[in-house]
């Protein structure tokens, strides 16, 4: 299973980016979401990221950080791969999807 985005907006220092899945997820009970899911656990986030928030809604992933500090189309593909090979996340939204 592939996780997909796109980056919907992106100044320095700032980035949005929609992920189907996360919109898909607002139809879910918070509470039957897991933790790791929501809280981000399986990502491990550097200094240089000062913000992070997401918008069930529109499905996108708002990330406020140190431009000068980290390039962050790296960082969101390393987050997006940890999501994609993690057990439980994977688990999870495998049962979502069917």
């Amino acid at each position: 299973m592939m996780i997909t985005y796109k980056v919907a907006h992106h100044i320095p220092g700032r980035i949005r980016i929609e992920v189907p899945l996360i919109k898909r997820l607002s139809s879910v009970e918070v509470e039957d979401i897991p933790q790791v899911i929501r809280d981000f656990s399986f990502v491990t986030f550097p200094p240089a990221i000062i913000d992070i928030q997401t918008n069930p809604m529109t499905g996108s992933l708002t990330l406020r950080y140190k431009p000068s500090e980290i390039d962050i189309m790296k960082f969101i593909d390393s987050m997006i791969s940890d999501m994609a090979s993690n057990e439980e996340v994977m688990r999870f939204i495998a049962n979502f999807l069917q």
